[in-house]
């Protein structure tokens, strides 16, 4: 995932990466994904995290202990 300001390019994000990343559910149902990569974070929706992102492992927070 690249941004382009001006003439520069930027990797936001590699293609093959491994980065953390935090689902959250709100009010609504609906899940927003929040990818922390080297540099840059990034919030998506579920649609827009499965269009560019693929979950290889799941981890339990010890929320609620």
């Amino acid at each position: 995932m690249n941004t382009i300001i001006g003439k520069e390019e930027n990797a936001l994000f590699e293609k093959g990466a491994i980065y953390d990343c935090v689902i959250k559910g709100e009010i609504n149902e609906q899940l927003y994904y929040k990818v922390y990569g080297d540099e840059f974070t990034l919030s998506c929706t579920e649609k827009e995290f499965h269009q560019n992102f693929l979950i290889i492992k799941h981890k339990k927070t010890n929320e609620g202990k």
